[in-house]
């Protein structure tokens, strides 16, 4: 968490992934993105593309858009999206947000919210390194813990230097396979709303098998979790996680370099 003042009083903010839970990033992908401002982000990915011609072609894409913007743009309808951020993932109240200047609050929104939006617009997590924006490395863990119960996650099997991921795991029922799939399906249909069920199918307690009916009724339990545990997860089934990412389309030609700095 991050503390700020206001007039005299000071607030808490998230501003990195294990202060954010996996129900307030839910909520958080439910606030209405400008369309203009969705559109900015999306083409400043192609400013770092490495092949001369078409970082060009990209410039004068990115200018010609850029055009678009207008002055309404910048100190109404994008910091009017802030503003509704910021009152989810801070404990300013609505009514001092509503007196915080536009600049103000975009500055806010830029340094500590910005990589939660921006990591729903790629499909997969980002973080502030420095005065960059980079690839989110997620702590290693092997389970969620909540109201002191551990979830373990599914293991993995070291050959050598290498990690099998889930190599230890029992071969899976038809159920469970069925399931799985039709979550990641989910997943790349309905976003980050379908991240709980597949938090609740991989996380179990301690020597339990997998059963439809509890990985069901566990799905409003993992709300809980924060999201540098879900992503821990995510990273450890990279399998899965690996087709959710081709699958969204975000390793197309020269996206991972925005990872380095977004304009």
């Amino acid at each position: 968490m991050v503390t700020v003042k206001i007039d005299g009083k000071r607030y808490d903010s998230v501003d990195r992934w294990s202060d954010l839970t996996l129900g307030k990033f839910i909520e958080l992908s439910q606030i209405e993105l400008p369309k203009k401002l969705k559109e900015l982000y999306y083409l400043s990915t192609k400013l770092n593309n490495q092949d001369p011609k078409e970082l060009e072609a990209a410039k004068v894409e990115y200018d010609k858009f850029a055009e678009s913007i207008t002055r309404t743009d910048l100190v109404r309808h994008f910091p009017a999206y802030y503003g509704k951020v910021m009152e989810l993932l801070t404990d300013i109240p609505a009514s001092v947000i509503k007196n915080v200047h536009a600049d103000l609050r975009s500055s806010f929104f830029d340094k500590y919210l910005r990589i939660f939006v921006l990591s729903m617009i790629y499909d997969f997590p980002v973080d502030n390194v420095g005065d960059e924006i980079q690839l989110y490395q997620p702590p290693d863990l092997d389970k969620i813990v909540i109201d002191k119960e551990e979830y373990l996650f599914p293991k993995t099997l070291r050959i050598g230097d290498q990690d099998i991921l889930m190599g230890k795991e029992p071969i899976v029922s038809f159920t469970e396979a069925s399931d799985i799939d039709l979550a990641i399906q989910s997943l790349l249909e309905d976003g980050v709303k379908s991240l709980p069920l597949i938090v609740s199918i991989y996380c179990r307690k301690e020597g339990e098998e997998y059963d439809q009916d509890t990985a069901l009724e566990r799905q409003g339990l993992f709300l809980k979790a924060k999201m540098d545990e879900v992503w821990s997860l995510f990273f450890c089934i990279g399998v899965h996680t690996a087709k959710f990412l081709i699958n969204s389309g975000i390793y197309s030609r020269g996206v991972l370099e925005v990872l380095k700095q977004v304009v």
